[in-house]
């Protein structure tokens, strides 16, 4: 079980274009087909930089105050490397929040030992991701590496 719910995860980040080492072939050619499926993200209209101590508290709070409010679609550029999960909680708009890295840049979620507080409001299972978008529409996550610590 633990095998094949490792795959999925592999598979399902791949779809929204995370990588794991190993896998940039496949999720190069996966990344062509979110690209025919939903375009090309618009430019960058925020820019947030992981802190040197890798919490993603900010980003989150950025997100959450623009995620509802959004009157055409948007992107959110990131850059560096978060130690904790990035969570999407509740994004009804319709308008599309694109995260990506900063033109030039890379980003990497390695969220290492989880803690409870990293579980996203409403999960009631524990379950945590790298990348948690929960609760929400609209959102496309492209060119993160996701890594285990």
């Amino acid at each position: 079980m633990a095998v094949m719910a490792r795959g999925l995860i592999a598979l399902v980040g791949a779809l929204v274009g995370l990588q794991s080492p190993g896998q940039e072939h496949v999720a190069a050619l996966v990344d062509r087909s979110v690209h025919q499926l939903v375009g090309t993200p618009p430019a960058c209209r925020w820019r947030v930089s992981a802190p040197a101590s890798g919490a993603a508290e900010a980003l989150d709070r950025l997100i959450g105050r623009v995620e509802n409010r959004l009157r055409a679609p948007s992107a959110i550029c990131v850059s560096g490397v978060f130690r904790t999960p990035i969570v999407v909680w509740g994004k009804w708009s319709s308008e599309p929040l694109w995260l990506v890295p900063e033109p030039g840049r890379s980003v990497t979620v390695e969220p290492g030992r989880l803690v409870e507080r990293d579980v996203a409001p409403g999960v009631s299972d524990g379950t945590v991701g790298a990348i948690d978008v929960i609760g929400s529409r609209d959102v496309v996550v492209q060119g993160f590496l996701a890594e285990r610590a």
